[in-house]
């Protein structure tokens, strides 16, 4: 329990405040506990003193900019089932349908899409450990290729 509430309680005499009122600082300084300075207030009051048109947590109303207020939801959203597997799961499958339904055949993400790849390609090409398991699984490859080739001539 917070002390201004037990303030206000002992100046009321009383053992007992719901919890829908709420001890208001006037200067909204919370560590001035003083009796002049606390007021009760309705929940919804306090809400709208501290919160004006319904900000709430993310910082900016959905009534002042929709898609700004998405954006913040959306991201805390996202951090916050980082680690599920059901969220990431469901996260792909999304993805993997906007991949099939709009980009699969436009010219620019394609266009996009390889520039990524070969940027990537560079910069992996770049690092010697990475070379040298490629040129390894290259030689796997061949070797697996030339045995299910003799294995198909044998047939």
């Amino acid at each position: 329990m917070y002390r201004s509430r037990l303030i206000m309680m002992n100046f009321l005499h009383t053992n007992y405040i719901p919890s829908r009122i709420h001890v208001h600082h006037e200067d909204e300084v919370t560590d001035n506990d003083i009796i002049g300075n606390l007021g009760l207030i309705k929940n919804s009051d306090h809400n709208k003193i501290h919160h004006p048109r319904g900000s709430g947590r993310f910082g900016i109303s959905p009534l002042d900019d929709k898609k700004k207020y998405a954006k913040v939801y959306n991201k805390e959203y996202q951090t916050s089932h980082r680690n599920d597997p059901h969220f990431k799961l469901k996260n792909a499958q999304r993805a993997i349908k906007r991949y099939n339904e709009k980009l699969k055949d436009d010219p620019e993400f394609k266009e996009h899409r390889n520039k990524i790849d070969r940027n990537s390609y560079h910069k992996r090409m770049q690092d010697p450990e990475y070379v040298i398991k490629r040129r390894l699984q290259k030689r796997l490859w061949g070797i697996k290729n030339k045995e299910s080739q003799n294995a198909i001539n044998q047939l």
